[in-house]
């Protein structure tokens, strides 16, 4: 929150009007910011106000870490999702569990590439007969449908 307009020299006037929208939303007068990107953003590119900038990037940069509010801290949370995905990969027989998700886009691309391919084929079959691509006269592409 931001009483003094002096402060916010350099930013746009929509980025001004849409804090101030925000301050009046909570029944605040003033300027209100937060850490979501069309609020952030603004303040990080068009900001003169050096400490107001260092500011809010150490806020956007700290959130949810064990270098923000304590509250705010989800680092158990993730040591206990890398644990859970660790045990996922070894049920799986991998030893890693990246492994497991690199498998399961193999799969997606494997069936995807193999979809497309059917399909080139048999597009090339209807264009040109069973010869190969070269002696295809007719390159219209088919219809989809």
């Amino acid at each position: 929150m931001i009483g003094n307009k002096d402060e916010l020299s350099g930013l746009p006037d929509d980025a001004l009007q849409a804090a101030q929208e925000a301050a009046q939303e909570q029944g605040k007068s003033g300027w209100l910011f937060t850490l979501k990107a069309p609020s952030y953003m603004p303040i990080m590119q068009y900001a003169d106000n050096r400490d107001l900038r260092e500011k809010m990037y150490r806020a956007y940069n700290t959130r949810a870490s064990e270098f923000g509010k304590a509250e705010w801290d989800n680092t158990p949370l993730m040591d206990e999702i890398v644990k859970l995905r660790g045990r996922r990969g070894k049920a799986a027989g991998l030893r890693q569990f990246r492994r497991t998700v690199i498998g399961e886009q193999d799969g997606e691309l494997a069936a995807t590439g193999g979809r497309i391919h059917a399909r080139t084929v048999a597009a090339r079959t209807t264009l040109c007969g069973e010869g190969p691509a070269p002696n295809c006269a007719n390159t219209r592409a088919p219809s989809w449908g």
